[in-house]
């Protein structure tokens, strides 16, 4: 298991999503992605750029209307743990991306 802020982890390969108190949420492959990405960076924010790289090799990723993907992926993720009575620490940062905040 990689251990993450505040008891948060990932198991089973980065397949699930545990919470502090072992909610668990089991991630698709485009959201394991962008979770590895934002726990492998915990102190530092990712621009939807870099989250882009991450989950979505088509070319043209870099368009500014393609950049909303990792808004929608973040929403859709946030809706799905709301479900499970879970508060994702995906703390969104203004103008740039967003960060892994176990804080929140």
């Amino acid at each position: 298991a990689v251990g993450l802020e505040r008891g948060w982890r990932l198991l089973e390969d980065g397949w699930v999503l545990a919470s502090p108190d072992d909610a668990r949420l089991t991630l698709t492959g485009t959201e394991r992605a962008l979770l590895q990405a934002l726990v492998q960076a915990p102190t530092q924010r990712l621009s939807r750029e870099d989250l882009l790289e991450v989950v979505d090799l088509r070319p043209g990723r870099a368009e500014r209307r393609r950049l909303r993907y990792v808004d929608v992926l973040i929403c859709r993720l946030r809706r799905k743990a709301t479900q499970r009575q879970l508060r994702l620490p995906i703390r969104a940062v203004h103008g740039w991306g967003y960060m892994f905040s176990g804080g929140e």
